[in-house]
């Protein structure tokens, strides 16, 4: 049940601390981390938290255990 709270609370929320941590995932993949194991063990949650994330972020996309930076021009 933990895992569709944090998917409900990504969804409808418009939180500073969520967009922290968005920002912070962000600046991991430009950096080369894109892992999603590796992403949720580095900010505490879990991977379903940090693939939410992923799908909620314009130009981001979920490449199997990884995430992708989308092209911003097309």
């Amino acid at each position: 049940m933990g895992d569709i709270g944090d998917l409900l609370h990504i969804a409808i929320s418009n939180d500073a601390g969520l967009r922290s941590i968005v920002d912070s995932v962000e600046q991991e993949i430009v950096a080369g981390t894109t892992s999603i194991g590796d992403i949720s063990r580095k900010y505490g949650v879990s991977p379903i938290f940090i693939r939410g994330l992923a799908k909620r972020i314009p130009g981001l996309d979920v490449k199997g255990q990884g995430m992708v930076l989308l092209d911003r021009l097309h």
